[in-house]
């Protein structure tokens, strides 16, 4: 792991999209109340290398085990997203970045799921890691993306990273 990125977890008020708590990540878990009342969450990445970065975040749920694209950058972007030394907010309210939830089934008290960031300096799509109780593989990507993702300049440096959070869901007791 190359420490390239960090991300942290918001609650967010629903209604005006601030943050209503401070980083709920520490050392990669975080522990969250599942008050039933459809609470939302940001992750802001923050980039700390000195290239632009693509970032893509997939949540991976442990009791069903899918996985689920959070965040894939529009491969028509020119450049990547995540700039350097700068940070970018997942679940600003923005169309292409909805909020997070999390929440647990009815009759189960506790669950995790786990956030996955994987940065890369070059544009790759990733859609393929999705899958849900009956996984289904594309090989393909389209032509534009293929090209994008193995244009690699002369002075190009491919660099990957990523890092994982896990956040565990406990549903409020009445006491």
């Amino acid at each position: 792991m190359l420490e390239l990125v960090t991300m942290e977890l918001y609650r967010l008020d629903a209604m005006t999209w601030t943050r209503v708590s401070g980083n709920l990540l520490v050392d990669g878990r975080a522990q969250i109340v599942d008050d039933e009342k459809n609470s939302i969450y940001s992750v802001v990445v923050h980039n700390y290398s000195d290239y632009d970065l693509w970032p893509y975040l997939v949540s991976m749920d442990s009791s069903g085990y899918s996985i689920s694209m959070v965040y894939h950058p529009d491969s028509t972007l020119s450049s990547p997203p995540l700039k350097r030394h700068s940070h970018m907010v997942i679940g600003s309210g923005t169309l292409d970045s909805e909020a997070l939830s999390f929440a647990l089934s009815d009759g189960v008290n506790t669950g995790a799921t786990f956030l996955k960031l994987f940065v890369s300096s070059v544009y790759t799509p990733m859609a393929f890691i999705e899958q849900g109780p009956s996984p289904t593989l594309s090989r393909n990507a389209p032509p534009s993306e293929r090209m994008k993702s193995n244009d690699l300049g002369p002075d190009s440096v491919e660099l990957w990273d990523s890092v994982v959070a896990c956040v565990t869901i406990v549903r409020r007791t009445l006491t």
